[in-house]
This record gives structure tokens, C-alpha cells and sequence, in this order.
């Protein structure tokens, strides 16, 4: 019998080409107010008299082009490098975070399949040292993993841009350890 081939997930390129366009989009418009002779109506506020401050927009345009200038940046490095992100292989779990990291199925405590905001997230519990190795942040900002503050030493890994979901990470974790399954 042929030996398991590993199961491989990637960046999803439809994902990120789309990402890429609405930012390149979202840039234009902002582009096109700034430069354009276009003058932004400022209503005044019930009961308020005079003219408003039109600083405030252009604060907000600079947020704009700030926010969609971190998603091109994020996009075209996806689209660079589009993987692989998580590999599910006989001798444990590889994980992309920053530079490749290989989990062995003796460092990992327990895999639990879980939602965070309405999207799928894997967590993968593994020892103190192994964690600390990551300097993973606490905080799911945009980014597919970080650590989970409510479960100590747990990656967690939303299921965002991704070729295939994370389900089948799961089965094929449970395939190869069934052990390590949290039970649902």
C-alpha cells in the first residue's frame, strides 16, 4: 500500500486577486476626490450654524489609502508566495507563521476545531516552549493565526483565504491522531 501523500493547504489566489482589485479601487476613488475638482458637501449638523472643518475627511482619506495600502501590500505578498500554509503529514503538523515551523505529534496536546466571528478557526494546543517559540499576538487583527487568550498555548487559525477549509485539516489531523481530537 502507497504511503499517505500529505495534505496541503495554500493561499487561495482568487482570494487575494480580489483583495488586490478592491484596494486598487478604493485607492482610485480616493485618488480622484484629492486631485479632482471635486468639492465634498459638508452639511451642517441639525442646529449648528457656519461652515465644518474639512479636516476630518481628510483624516478619513488618509485612513482610507492607509488601510487599503496595508491589504495591497498583504495581497501582493500572498500572491508572491502563495504557500503552502499548513501541511498535515505522518510525522505531525507544518505551519507557516512567519518562517516554517514543524509541530511533531508529541509536541501538540490537542486539536480542536472551533469559530471565530463567523469563520472557521483550527486550534492547535502545543507545549509552553514550542508556543513561546512564535511570538504569536493575542489579537486576530487580519491575520490568519495567533494565539488564543482564553486557551493557553493554542495557535489559532482562521479560515480566511485558504484553497481548501480547514475542516479538511481537521479530518486529516483526526485520520493520523485521532487521539489529540477534541471531542465535539
Amino acid at each position: 500500500m502507497a504511503p499517505r501523500q500529505p495534505l496541503v493547504v495554500n493561499y487561495a489566489r482568487p482570494f487575494y486577486l480580489s483583495m488586490l482589485a478592491l484596494g486598487l479601487v478604493a485607492l482610485v476613488l480616493v485618488v480622484i476626490l484629492a486631485t479632482g475638482d471635486v468639492e465634498p458637501v459638508l452639511s451642517p449638523a441639525a442646529g449648528a450654524e457656519g461652515q465644518q472643518d474639512p479636516t476630518v475627511l481628510w483624516f478619513a482619506g488618509f485612513a482610507i489609502v492607509f488601510c487599503m495600502g496595508y491589504y495591497l501590500w498583504r495581497a501582493l505578498r500572498r500572491l508572491h508566495d502563495p504557500g503552502p500554509v499548513i501541511e498535515v503529514r505522518p510525522e505531525g503538523i507544518m505551519l507557516r507563521i512567519g518562517q516554517p515551523r514543524r509541530f511533531l505529534w508529541d509536541e501538540i496536546g490537542r486539536v480542536q476545531l472551533g469559530r471565530h466571528r463567523m469563520r472557521q478557526r483550527l486550534e492547535i494546543t502545543v507545549t509552553p516552549d514550542r508556543f513561546m517559540e512564535l511570538r504569536l499576538p493575542t489579537l486576530f487583527v487580519d491575520d490568519n493565526f495567533a494565539g488564543i487568550r482564553a486557551k493557553p498555548f493554542t495557535i489559532g487559525i482562521t479560515g480566511q483565504g485558504f484553497d481548501r477549509p480547514l475542516s479538511e485539516a481537521f479530518d486529516e489531523i483526526r485520520r493520523y491522531r485521532p487521539n489529540l481530537v477534541a471531542a465535539r
